[in-house]
């Protein structure tokens, strides 16, 4: 059995700019497709079959500054700000990944350590509200989740 190897890449806090969610390694000209097959498959590569790949992105549809943690809804956040080259294609090119062996881990923060959400966590919240952060949670991960993250 191989042991596996992670091969980690912040996504968001790899640039400075607010507007583009503090992402450089992405880009309109850089898409996820781009992304994983010259800078991902290039260190897949390098595991030379002795190590199983687990690859973790950090961070993968960016983060902005002012927040007190890293919010668990980041492609929701994405979604809102237009930035289709930050989200879209994540989910099926992760998928390629995870049906070729690699393991992916998709780090988007915890809800436990965002104060917006801790409240849900202490059971504090009606879910049968009108509140629709439970909802938005839950479409936050499911990219994730739905590519095998």
């Amino acid at each position: 059995m191989k042991n596996n190897l992670v091969l980690r890449y912040p996504i968001g806090w790899t640039g400075s700019n607010p507007d583009l969610r503090n992402v450089r390694v992405l880009s309109p000209e850089i898409p996820w497709s781009k992304f994983i097959n010259d800078t991902v498959m290039r260190g897949i590569d390098w595991l030379k079959g002795e190590f199983k790949p687990r690859i973790e992105f950090h961070n993968p549809f960016g983060t902005v500054a002012k927040r007190p943690t890293m919010r668990c809804t980041q492609y929701q956040d994405a979604v809102k700000a237009q930035l289709e080259w930050l989200y879209e294609g994540f989910y099926s090119e992760c998928k390629k990944l995870i049906d070729n062996g690699a393991e992916v881990i998709s780090y988007i923060g915890s809800p436990s350590t965002d104060p917006y959400y801790k409240k849900y966590l202490a059971g504090l919240s009606d879910v049968n509200s009108q509140d629709n952060s439970l909802v938005e949670l839950h479409e936050s991960h499911k990219v994730s989740l739905n590519s095998g993250c």
